[in-house]
């Protein structure tokens, strides 16, 4: 409910009139050099952590001193998925092919361009995908937008999990989405899989039905 604008955008394209930027903290000596007249917000964890709580909370109080009119779109609660881009019970590999198998079914299920793919290891190589909770979310760089043909996400899981040098992931959830409706995936994965226990349910279950009503709300 918050009569803000919010973006993702390569650090280098960051702009000029951006006031606050939240990075991880490996990237935020770069962003405050691309953007010195910004609050930065450093992150090490994208889903355990109470910083996104307190900016909403320290927003909201400075909208309810310069209130706005503004109208608000809903979030959308449903992920792109369908029960073909979801693989349960994996046997353990090294990450690289991890990330493979998850860009494929992004391919074979028409969402992207094989060189997509790439594109998902260019930016593993940037910045591990590894959230915290047992998850890596890889996904392109920016530069492989056009890559992209519609919004769609893989789930594999691992039950031994995936050693993504942060931390090892059960889940590993490939991402592809058009304009910044990426933004909306994440911030419902991020929700869902706050949970531990939600997350060791969704390492252990062998029922693909049960994984897909947990990732659509259905």
């Amino acid at each position: 409910g918050l009569n803000i604008e919010v973006i993702n955008t390569a650090i280098e394209a960051i702009p000029k009139d951006t006031d606050i930027v939240i990075t991880h903290e490996k990237l935020t000596a770069r962003a405050k050099s691309s953007a010195p007249s910004a609050q930065h917000i450093s992150l090490d964890d994208f889903i355990n952590t109470n910083v996104y709580d307190k900016l909403v909370d320290e927003l909201s109080a400075t909208q309810k001193a310069n209130p706005a009119k503004a109208e608000v779109e809903e979030k959308e609660e449903t992920l792109a998925l369908s029960k073909q881009n979801i693989r349960l019970g994996l046997k353990s590999v090294s990450k690289t092919e991890a990330i493979k198998m998850a860009g494929q079914l992004l391919v074979d299920g028409g969402y992207v361009d094989p060189d997509y793919i790439e594109a998902m290891l260019q930016r593993e190589e940037d910045l591990t995908t590894y959230i915290g909770n047992g998850t890596a979310i890889p996904h392109g760089v920016s530069e492989a937008k056009e890559k992209i043909h519609k919004t769609g996400i893989s789930i594999l899981q691992f039950p031994d999990g995936v050693d993504f040098g942060e931390g090892i992931a059960y889940l590993v959830i490939g991402i592809a989405g058009i304009g910044n409706e990426h933004l909306m995936i994440l911030s419902n994965l991020a929700e869902m899989l706050e949970e531990e226990s939600k997350v060791q349910e969704l390492r252990k279950t062998t029922d693909i039905d049960y994984m897909y009503k947990q990732f659509t709300r259905q």
